[in-house]
């Protein structure tokens, strides 16, 4: 092999070995787009309105959210695992997506596997809360007279999202008798203020101005730990001592195509512990009741695998796929 050939060779090889880090810090060089499940002025929206804000300003590229709707998240998730992996399509995912979704619809699984975790947004505790007209003042005395009547205390949602997987883990975990009620959203906290049903499981994001305005009574956290901005609201293992390290909460994480550079997931993880560190954000996020949490890729991808391992059995014993 002549010299010239091996310093072509040599020169290529190191411009190979270069270029991921070249590509991080060049990123991004055109208009980012982030995927969301989530309809137009929906929470789901507003969160990816936020970052997708936060990185704009961040990276001086305009970043803009593409709503995919439909299917229960199975067209956002496939939209963005078909993106190509140059960090230019991210995808922001919900609890739901991960933990119910590949059960309920198993075609999905393969699309998720070309999803890599860039970072952790944010969690949402569920909070559990009644309407004032029940005469329920704690979330022990829910549960004992769901006990004393079987069959009749009724909860409400979507199917197969964190509220009804919350609920089904009460259930599970207390013995109580509380029956799940499939409604549309936002109609099943409207059903808790009319009275045909009874139990609200929801985000704070959700019920905190009937919290305040006291149309609603809360009655625990399904969190570690209480809430920041509401330290009067105990956690379920506060309220209900034999519910030990009871947690229930849905959250938000970023993600890019599989085959996107270590380099570009490493940059942009780090703009968005940077971003969610800022006080502005975390109040717009708070807001919708989702709670920053910023941390690595790989503690992203361990706390989605342990989130899995908690939901799955539940899920299971839903039997969402025949429903």
């Amino acid at each position: 092999m002549s010299r010239r050939l091996q310093q072509v060779l040599y020169t290529a090889a190191l411009l190979c070995a270069l270029h991921p880090t070249s590509a991080a810090l060049s990123y991004p060089t055109k208009p980012v787009s982030i995927i969301t499940a989530g309809s137009p002025g929906t929470g789901p929206d507003v969160m990816a309105r936020v970052i997708a804000d936060g990185f704009t300003r961040a990276w001086g590229h305009q970043v803009v959210v593409i709503n995919r709707p439909g299917a229960a998240g199975f067209l956002s998730v496939q939209t963005a695992a078909s993106a190509l992996s140059d960090g230019h399509t991210l995808y922001l995912g919900f609890a739901s997506a991960f933990v119910s979704l590949p059960e309920a619809q198993p075609k999905i699984a393969p699309h998720l596997q070309r999803l890599i975790p860039i970072g952790l947004v944010a969690e949402q505790p569920m909070i559990f809360a009644v309407s004032p007209k029940l005469g329920v003042n704690s979330l022990a005395e829910l549960l004992n007279q769901a006990r004393e009547r079987p069959g009749e205390m009724l909860y409400g949602g979507f199917r197969a999202t964190m509220p009804h997987l919350a609920g089904a883990m009460l259930v599970s975990r207390s013995e109580a008798d509380l029956r799940f009620i499939p409604s549309m959203g936002p109609r099943g906290i409207q059903d808790v203020l009319e009275g045909s049903l009874h139990v609200a499981i929801e985000g704070m994001g959700a019920v905190a101005g009937l919290i305040q305005s006291g149309l609603l009574k809360p009655l625990a956290v399904a969190g570690r730990t209480r809430l920041p901005d509401y330290p009067d609201i105990p956690t379920v293992s506060e309220a209900v001592p034999s519910l030990r390290e009871f947690e229930a909460r849905g959250w938000v994480a970023l993600f890019a195509p599989l085959g996107t550079p270590h380099e570009i997931v490493s940059k942009a993880n780090a703009d968005l512990r940077s971003m969610l560190s800022d006080p502005e954000v975390a109040r717009k996020l708070t807001a919708q009741g989702a709670y920053p949490r910023p941390i690595l890729p790989e503690e992203t991808a361990a706390f989605i695998k342990q989130e899995q391992d908690l939901w799955r059995p539940i899920v299971r014993q839903l039997d969402l796929v025949s429903q």
